[in-house]
C-alpha cells in the first residue's frame, strides 16, 4: 500500500465506525422505546458477574431484552462495539485503539490454584513466582496467555502439563492433582472446597477489567443502568475500583 492509501484507510476506518454507530441509533429509534441491549462477555465475567448484574437490571427495566454475545477473546468483542454490533462488552485495560469509552470495573489479582490435597494447600506464606518453574503448569492456551508470557519474560520458565481455555477444565485439572495453575481470582468459584488459592508474591499485575461501550453512539438508558449497576456490584465484591477512567462514559 502507498503512503497516500495508508493514509486514506486511516480516515476510512473513522468514518465507517461513525457511519455504523449512527446505523444503530437509527435502528434503534425504529424499534420502539425500551428495545433491547447487546452486551458482550468473557467467560469470568460471565459466571461470577452477569448473574447479579442482570437480575439487578431485570428489576430496573423488565421490558428490556438483554442479548448475549459470548467469547473468550475480549478483542472480538471490542471488535463487535466498533463495529456497532454491541451496546456494551466487558473487556480488559489497556484496551486497543478504537473509538471506545471505558471505565474500570474491578481489579482481578493472579492468584496460585492448587488442589486440596496438595501440601501446598496449608502454605500460609505468598509463592514467589519464580517457584512456579519446580511444579507442573495447568495453562491456558490463547485467551489468557498473559501469566506465562509475563513468567516467560522474566527468565522464568514453567513446565506445561496441559493446556485448555475453558475456566471449568483448568480448574477440575488443578482440583485431581494434575498441576497447578495460575489464574484470575475471578475464575474461581468461591463455593467449591476441592482447590485452594495461594497468595502470589509480588510482581505479576492483576487484570484490570472495564465495560466498554461506542464513543460515538449515545447509550441507551437502559446501557447507563446496567453500568451503574456493573459499579455497585464489582465495588461490593473488591472495594472501591480505582477511579482513574481512561476514558468517560
Amino acid at each position: 500500500m502507498t503512503d497516500a492509501g495508508r493514509l486514506v484507510l486511516v480516515h476510512a476506518a473513522a468514518i465507517l465506525a461513525r457511519a455504523q454507530a449512527a446505523g444503530a441509533e437509527l435502528d434503534q429509534l425504529k424499534s420502539g422505546a425500551a428495545g433491547g441491549l447487546r452486551l458482550g462477555v468473557f467467560p469470568s465475567v460471565g459466571a461470577r458477574v452477569l448473574p447479579p448484574l442482570l437480575q439487578r437490571l431485570a428489576g430496573r427495566w423488565p421490558s428490556v431484552e438483554v442479548e448475549l454475545v459470548e467469547d473468550a477473546s475480549d478483542r472480538k468483542l471490542l471488535d463487535q462495539v466498533e463495529a456497532a454490533e454491541l451496546d456494551l462488552t466487558f473487556a480488559m485495560l489497556p484496551l486497543r485503539e478504537g473509538p471506545f469509552a471505558a471505565i474500570e470495573l474491578l481489579r482481578d489479582p493472579y492468584v496460585v490454584l492448587v488442589s486440596a490435597s496438595s501440601r501446598l494447600a496449608e502454605r500460609t506464606r505468598p509463592l514467589q513466582p519464580r517457584q512456579l518453574a519446580k511444579l507442573p503448569l495447568i495453562a491456558f492456551r490463547h485467551a489468557q496467555a498473559y501469566p506465562q508470557e509475563f513468567l516467560e519474560a522474566h527468565g522464568i520458565s514453567t513446565r506445561v502439563r496441559f493446556r485448555s481455555d475453558d475456566n471449568e477444565t483448568v480448574v477440575g485439572l488443578v482440583a485431581a492433582g494434575m498441576g497447578v495453575a495460575l489464574v484470575p481470582r475471578l475464575t474461581l468459584d468461591p463455593a467449591r472446597d476441592d482447590v485452594v488459592p495461594l497468595e502470589l508474591g509480588a510482581g505479576l499485575p492483576a487484570r484490570l477489567i472495564a465495560v466498554v461501550r461506542h464513543r460515538d453512539r449515545e447509550p441507551t438508558p437502559a446501557s447507563r443502568d446496567l453500568i451503574d449497576i456493573a459499579r455497585a456490584l464489582c465495588a461490593d465484591a473488591s472495594g472501591p475500583a480505582s477511579r482513574q477512567e481512561r476514558r468517560r462514559l
